[in-house]
C-alpha cells in the first residue's frame, strides 16, 4: 500500500550487504517499466485516462518490488504535469513511498557496515569521513544520495539516512495536503543543525527543537485527517528526535562505563537535558529529562534507566517506518566509539600509550 513500508522477514547480514546491489537494483524492474511505457509521450501535453491509469499501475507494482527511487522519481517526475490532480497525488505518494522504503533499507544496511565505517573514519569522529578511506562506504554514501536520501553522521559507526526533504519540496505542489504537511515538517525539522558531518558532533538541544517542530506537524496533520497514513512517518521522526534529544540513542553524547552498567553523559548532553526540562512544552519530555537528571551521579546514568525511556518512547510513537525492529536506532543504548588516536591513548592520562612497555 502506498505510504506503508513493505515489511520483510528477518534478513541475514550477508543478504543485506549483497542486497545493496540487488534488492534496490534497477535491472529487472526498469526493464519491465520500460516495456510497459509504450510509445513516447514526450510531446504529449496531457496523458489520457488510460495512459494515466497504466502509468500509475506500473509504478505501483515497481514500488512494491522496491525499484530504486531514482527510477521511480525520474519517470513519474517527468510526467507528473501531464496527470490530473488525483493522479498527481498518487504519483507523489509513490515517489515518497519508494524513498521511504529506500530509507528503511539503507539504514539497515548501514548498521551491517558499522565495522567498516568505524575503522575507516580514522582520526575523525564523523562516520561520513569513512567515505574518504573506503570505496565501499564511499559507494554507499554516493548511492543513497543518488536515491534522493540524505546522509548524516549519527555516531562514529552509524550513517543515518533520511528522505531528502529539499528535493521532495520541489514537487510539493503536486502533493496531497497530507503529504505536503509531512514534507514541510521534515524539511523544517532538518533546518536545525543537529548532525555535524565534519566533526561528528550531535547537538541534543537542537534535536529537541526539531522534535518540537515535528509535534507541530503532527498536530497539523491530525487536524487535516486523524487517520492519515502519514501520521506514522511523523511519529517516527518525532520518536527519533525525541530519543536523540534525551540521549537514549546511539550518538557520541553517551559513553559506556567500564562497569558495563552505567553510561557517562557528555557535558553538552547534560546541558541539553537541563534546558529541555525547563523549556519543553511537552510535559512528557520535560518529565523524562528531569528524571534522567535526577538519577545522574557524577554525570553517570544507569543503563537500564535509559533503555526504559527508549522503550517508553517506542510505546508512545510506535515502531519506526525508517528502521527494522531488530536494528531500531532507539532500541539500544550503545558505547561511545573511539577514533584510532583515542584507542592508542591511556584512558587515565590521555597520553599515547607506549607499545614497547
Amino acid at each position: 500500500m502506498p505510504g506503508k513500508v513493505i515489511r520483510q522477514k528477518k534478513i541475514k547480514k550477508i543478504f543485506l550487504v549483497f542486497g545493496l546491489f540487488g534488492i534496490l537494483g534497477a535491472g529487472a524492474g526498469l526493464y519491465v517499466y520500460t516495456a510497459n511505457k509504450g510509445p513516447s509521450d514526450k510531446n504529449v501535453q496531457t496523458l489520457n485516462s488510460e495512459q494515466q491509469k497504466s502509468l500509475i499501475e506500473t509504478a505501483t507494482k515497481l514500488v512494491k518490488q522496491n525499484t530504486k527511487p531514482k527510477e521511480v522519481y525520474n519517470d513519474l517526475g517527468s510526467r507528473i504535469e501531464k496527470l490530473d490532480k488525483q493522479n498527481q497525488y498518487l504519483a507523489m505518494d509513490l515517489i515518497y513511498t519508494s524513498i521511504q522504503n529506500a530509507t528503511f533499507y539503507y539504514n539497515s544496511t548501514g548498521s551491517v557496515m558499522s565495522g567498516e565505517i568505524e575503522y575507516n573514519r580514522k582520526s575523525s569522529r564523523s562516520s561520513i569521513a569513512a567515505a574518504n578511506n573506503s570505496a565501499w562506504v564511499s559507494g554507499f554514501v554516493r548511492d543513497l544520495k543518488d536515491q534522493h536520501l540524505k546522509p548524516f553522521s549519527l555516531s562514529g559507526a552509524q550513517i543515518l539516512s533520511l528522505p531528502n526533504w529539499v528535493e521532495l519540496k520541489d514537487y510539493q505542489k503536486y502533493s496531497s495536503p497530507e503529504l505536503s504537511i509531512l514534507i514541510e515538517t521534515g524539511l523544517e525539522a532538518e533546518q536545525f543543525e543537529i548532525f555535524n558531518s565534519e566533526s561528528g558532533e550531535v547537538d541534543a538541544y537542537q534535536a529537541f527543537k526539531a522534535y518540537e517542530k515535528v509535534l507541530e506537524g503532527l498536530n497539523k496533520l491530525s487536524k487535516e485527517n486523524q487517520s492519515s497514513k502519514y501520521l506514522s512517518d511523523l511519529n517516527s521522526l518525532a520518536r527519533f528526535y525525541h530519543d536523540v534529544a534525551l540521549g537514549v540513542v546511539i550518538t557520541d553524547n553517551i559513553e559506556l562505563d567500564s562497569n558495563g552498567t552505567t553510561y557517562t553523559l557528555s557535558k553538552n548532553q547534560i546541558s541539553a537535558l537541563e534546558k529541555i526540562k525547563n523549556e519543553s512544552k511537552d510535559s512528557v519530555l520535560a518529565k523524562e529529562a528531569g528524571s534522567i537528571l535526577g538519577v545522574l551521579k557524577d554525570g553517570k546514568a544507569p543503563g537500564n534507566f535509559l533503555k526504559n525511556i527508549a522503550k517508553e518512547s517506542q510505546k508512545r510513537f510506535g515502531s519506526s517506518v525508517f528502521w527494522q525492529a531488530e536494528q531500531d536506532l532507539s532500541s539500544i543504548v550503545t558505547s561511545k566509539t573511539l577514533t584510532e588516536k583515542e584507542k592508542k591513548e591511556d584512558p587515565k592520562t590521555g597520553e599515547e600509550k607506549n607499545e614497547n612497555n
